[in-house]
């Protein structure tokens, strides 16, 4: 067996175990995180907008604590789920493979009940599509449901070496986009352009895509006041921005490097940046700070961790212009349990790999903000990143 064979079948190991603590009988994983970080097979791409191909609501890897079935419908060999599965050959001892035509549904479905599941409490991921669920309780009246998020958000916080170093590459990746894109930005340049090129180096750098929809934060001490925060995708206007002296340009970002993610975020300063701006730029830096430096296996809950980068705004009589939580978990899905937040009682545990973003909305008109993905250790947190979140990038 290969190392990559005994991580997924170790994976599905533990979530057998993990559905006999939680009454579950089975565990329908439909294209998602879940299926990504269990299984090893890879989901494709995302649409610009929703699409669906006749049984794709039967896609999607079936776990009972005997038996494991892969659910291949016939849309499925043209959008190069066929190949992807030959990277998994666990996944490859029992495959149902259904029909293209109208009686496709019920002969997928009809295997549910073969297996006596027919009263079973069956777990699916919260992104499931709805009419899997539906066909399953117009088949099986007395099936239950429930969302594997009750016991799946433990395991996938969990991060091996591997996946680790897979993580930081994504994250070097967007550091060298992140460079290179400042390196080539003047003033005159329109927002849209900034976005293309940092999409542009996404393919140059070798990320297989963004991890998330490319957001950019753009303002000035004299720009109008905000009543809520204009993204760069708010709207054309928004878009057809042009970088001008005096203002300031908040990155987010993110890449996707080998089903793994990344979440960035700098601020640039177009001409040369206020005193305000500088000390600014030194606070954000100082909060991530003070939260990485706690960030220590075994000993905080996300709550903490909150907490110490929000009192250094507090300190500053800052606090109302931060107006988000710290950050949350970054792994097979850009955003992921656990959640630094006020909420948060999780405890954070060494190889945890998360976001760290505080900012400023400073007078409602810009950000100034900062985001690393980390991970824990008994030391602290560890960025994955390699630009110093202290360096000030100006652009003339």
């Amino acid at each position: 067996m290969t190392g990559r064979s005994h991580k997924y079948t170790n994976r599905i190991d533990t979530l057998r175990h993990t559905m006999q603590t939680h009454g579950v009988d089975a565990v329908f994983l439909a294209p998602s995180g879940d299926m990504e970080y269990v299984t090893g097979l890879r989901r494709r791409p995302p649409d610009p907008v929703e699409t669906s191909f006749q049984g794709d609501d039967l896609l999607g890897i079936l776990v009972t604590q005997d038996r494991l079935i892969t659910f291949l419908p016939a849309s499925s060999a043209i959008h190069g789920v066929e190949g992807l599965l030959q990277d998994c050959p666990w996944l490859m001892q029992e495959i149902v493979r259904l029909p293209r035509g109208i009686d496709q549904p019920a002969e997928g479905y009809a295997v549910f009940g073969t297996l006596g599941l027919a009263n079973a409490t069956v777990a699916l991921p919260r992104f499931a599509q709805a009419m899997t669920v539906i066909n399953l309780a117009r088949h099986y009246p007395h099936m239950r449901f429930v969302n594997t998020d009750t016991f799946m958000d433990s395991l996938r916080t969990m991060r091996d070496p591997d996946d680790i170093e897979a993580i930081r590459k994504a994250c070097r990746i967007t550091d060298a986009i992140f460079r290179q894109v400042v390196d080539d930005l003047h003033t005159g340049d329109e927002i849209a352009d900034v976005i293309r090129e940092i999409h542009a180096q996404m393919v140059k750098q070798g990320a297989e895509g963004p991890s998330f929809n490319t957001m950019l934060l753009y303002g000035g001490p004299h720009t109008e006041r905000q009543e809520f925060p204009q993204p760069s995708f708010a709207g054309p206007g928004s878009l057809n921005a042009t970088l001008t002296p005096g203002t300031v340009l908040a990155f987010d970002f993110g890449v996707l490097y080998a089903g793994w993610c990344s979440d960035f975020g700098r601020t640039v300063y177009i001409g040369e940046p206020t005193a305000a701006m500088l000390h600014d730029h030194q606070l954000v830096a100082d909060s991530q700070q003070a939260a990485l430096d706690i960030m220590r296996g075994g000993e905080v809950t996300g709550a903490q961790a909150d907490a110490a980068a929000r009192r250094v705004f507090a300190d500053a009589g800052r606090s109302e212009e931060f107006i988000h939580g710290l950050g949350h978990g970054v792994g097979v899905n850009v955003h992921e349990p656990p959640s630094l937040s006020a909420g948060s009682d999780t405890i954070l545990q060494n190889g945890m790999t998360l976001a760290v973003e505080p900012s400023l909305w400073v007078d409602r008109r810009y950000f100034v903000r900062a985001e690393d993905v980390v991970v824990v250790t008994p030391l602290g947190a560890e960025t994955l990143h390699g630009v110093p979140t202290r360096d000030i990038f100006v652009i003339e």
